[in-house]
C-alpha cells in the first residue's frame, strides 16, 4: 500500500465485540483499510470542528427551532361537546396573543367549516364566543430556579455556582419543560454562557443564560499519552495517540496518531481514553 493510501488505524489494536475468537473475521478485515470506512473518523473531523478555540464548544447539541405555539382557535373551543374528537381539531380562526381574548362569530366559524370541506349540520354553534388565552409570568428568579439542573448536566464536570437569565418568559398555564444550549467554558474560564429553551402547551421562549462556574481541572495534559477509540458498527479499533491540548471529560480536544501522525479531533472519557468524534 502506498504511502498515501495510508490511514489512521495502521498498526492499531482492534477488537472484536460479539465474535468468541480474537481475530477479526477476514470479511471485516478490509473495512479497517479502506479510505471510506476509517480514514473519514479519522482524518476529515478536523473539517466539522473548528480549531480555533477547540476547548470551547456546545455542551448540547441544537434542538429544532422554537415552536411558535398553537396558533388557531380550533372547533372544540366553540362547541366544547366536540373535545377530543377530529371535528374538534378543525382550526377556525386565529388564536388571540397570550393573556389576550378574541371574539368569535357563528359567520366566522361556518366560513372556515366551509373553506375546510366540514358540514356544520347538527352543530349548535353560538352567535358570539369569547375565547381568552390564559397566561403567567414567570420571572428571571424563578426561571433561573428551574434551569439551574439542566444547565449544571450540560456543564459537567463544572459545578454551577450562579445562573442568570435575562428577560422574562409569557407562557400558558401547564407543565414547564426547560433545556439548554451552553458553551463550555475554556479550561481558564470561571462562567458560560448560552440559552435556556423554556416551554409550556406547545409555546416555547428562548431566553439568554449565563453561569458563574467552579470548574475541576483538566484531567489530560497536553503531550500525554492516550487511547484513541472508535467503533465501527460491531468492531472497536484503538490506537495510541497524543493529546495536543489539555482537558476535562466531555470537552474535544485535538490529538495525533502516535503511529501515523494523522491529526484527530476526541471527546474525552477518562484520564486515559478519548473517543474519536465521528
Amino acid at each position: 500500500m502506498s504511502d498515501t493510501r495510508a490511514d489512521a488505524l495502521t498498526a492499531c489494536r482492534v477488537r472484536r465485540r460479539e465474535f468468541p475468537s480474537r481475530r477479526v473475521p477476514e470479511r471485516l478485515a478490509p473495512a479497517l483499510h479502506r479510505p471510506s470506512s476509517v480514514r473519514g473518523f479519522f482524518g476529515t473531523l478536523l473539517m466539522v470542528v473548528s480549531l480555533s478555540d477547540p476547548a470551547v464548544g456546545l455542551a448540547q447539541v441544537p434542538s429544532p427551532g422554537a415552536n411558535s405555539g398553537a396558533d388557531a382557535i380550533v372547533l372544540a373551543e366553540i362547541v366544547p361537546a366536540l373535545a377530543g374528537s377530529e371535528l374538534g381539531d378543525v382550526p377556525v380562526a386565529p388564536a388571540p396573543a397570550l393573556g389576550r381574548s378574541r371574539v368569535v362569530t357563528r359567520r366566522q366559524v361556518l366560513a372556515s367549516l366551509e373553506a375546510a370541506g366540514v358540514s356544520p349540520r347538527g352543530l349548535a354553534i353560538p352567535a358570539r364566543t369569547t375565547v381568552e388565552r390564559a397566561s403567567r409570568r414567570l420571572e428571571p428568579s424563578a426561571l433561573a430556579e428551574l434551569a439551574q439542573p439542566v444547565v449544571a448536566r450540560s456543564l459537567a464536570p463544572c459545578a454551577v455556582d450562579e445562573l442568570r437569565i435575562a428577560g422574562r418568559a409569557d407562557l400558558p398555564p401547564g407543565e414547564v419543560s426547560v433545556r439548554a444550549e451552553m458553551r463550555r467554558p475554556t479550561l481558564t474560564g470561571t462562567s458560560a454562557s448560552g440559552f435556556v429553551f423554556v416551554s409550556a402547551g406547545g409555546i416555547e421562549r428562548r431566553l439568554a443564560a449565563r453561569a458563574r462556574l467552579r470548574c475541576p481541572p483538566p484531567v489530560i495534559e497536553a503531550g500525554r499519552r492516550v487511547r484513541a477509540i472508535v467503533t465501527v458498527g460491531r468492531i472497536r479499533a484503538t490506537a495510541p495517540a497524543v493529546a495536543r491540548q489539555a482537558g476535562r471529560i466531555g470537552d474535544v480536544i485535538r490529538l495525533q496518531n502516535a503511529a501515523t501522525g494523522v491529526a484527530l479531533l476526541g471527546r474525552i472519557v477518562d484520564a486515559d481514553t478519548v473517543e474519536l468524534v465521528q
